[in-house]
């Protein structure tokens, strides 16, 4: 569950599923800073793990609306 809060968030870790797979997608979490979002991305449980198919978790800085590598 995303909970959202008055305050901005810098960046969005968000998981990408795969629709052949049934893999969902789904906001996994906000962060103010980089590191703490690339922790949250490398914590994030396999989508192989979790719903047996393909998926990613990618990181979305939403200054700029664009993927972090």
């Amino acid at each position: 569950m995303l909970c959202i809060s008055t305050k901005m968030a810098n960046y969005l870790v968000f998981q990408v599923g795969c629709i052949e797979c049934s893999v969902s997608s789904y906001p996994v979490s906000l962060w103010d800073t980089l590191e703490e979002a690339k922790q949250a991305r490398d914590s994030h449980p396999s989508t192989w793990e979790t719903e047996g198919g393909e998926g990613f978790v990618t990181i979305v800085d939403l200054r700029t609306c664009e993927t972090v590598v």
